[in-house]
């Protein structure tokens, strides 16, 4: 069952953090860490307009294909 709590993620391209809400144990898996932030969050992190060696990946879901930016080692969480 997914569960809902609070995390800090921490920009590392940047001196900026932001304490938000995170949806965990949703069945997602990935081999690495992947975290994924809306637009707000990012702008807030100072990670939009991505920077430099970002990537766009394009994702399947069960809605379709989503577009996104692959940042790598981008942030902290705790």
């Amino acid at each position: 069952m997914p569960v809902r709590v609070r995390v800090r993620l921490e920009s590392l391209k940047g001196s900026d953090s932001v304490t938000v809400p995170a949806l965990l144990n949703t069945g997602f898996t990935t081999d690495e860490l992947d975290i994924h932030v809306p637009r707000g969050v990012a702008e807030k992190l100072g990670l939009w307009p991505p920077p430099k060696g970002s990537a766009l990946e394009v994702l399947d879901t069960a809605g379709g294909e989503a577009l996104t930016y692959f940042i790598p080692n981008a942030v902290r969480l705790q």
